[in-house]
């Protein structure tokens, strides 16, 4: 990594109040549709009865694959993350059956451009899913409630 002292950022686009007309700028789709990586943010919240044996939480987790491997649908907006077997623990897909909201981040490592979006989530398996993506078992999509560019 090099650093970048003289840097100076600056919001290029941004709504932070996505209603269901909203769609994201073509720069920042063909941003996404660019990328090789981005960090899943999910969270979990218990329902009371099971607060005690597993505490609410927060975490990250990076997916990566080949450019292009995030898509976002024809109507320009919901953002469909595949998912590629890793770790196998699914923390992710469990917190987000459980609370179904998710954020994204995508970084270009050398231009050091960063997208923030966040959204609504939800996990399509088997066939749901190959009518999303063909070749797909199991994805995410995300309809975004906002994001920063």
């Amino acid at each position: 990594m090099v650093p970048h002292t003289t840097t100076s950022p600056k919001v290029v686009s941004q709504s932070l109040d996505f209603t269901l007309s909203t769609t994201l700028p073509r720069e920042v789709i063909d941003f996404i549709q660019a990328a090789d990586t981005v960090f899943v943010g999910t969270t979990y919240v218990p329902t009371p009865q099971d607060a005690l044996k597993h505490p609410p939480h927060a975490g990250m987790n990076q997916r990566g694959g080949r450019p292009g491997f995030i898509r976002v649908r024809a109507d320009k907006r919901t953002v469909v993350l595949p998912d590629y077997s890793g770790n196998r623990l699914m923390q992710s897909l469990g917190n987000i059956e459980r609370t179904p909201l998710a954020s994204l981040t995508f970084m270009d490592f050398v231009t050091g451009d960063v997208l923030y979006l966040t959204g609504h989530a939800k996990n399509h398996y088997g066939e749901d899913a190959r009518k999303i993506m063909m070749q797909a078992r199991l994805l995410t999509t995300v309809e975004p409630t906002g994001y920063t560019f």
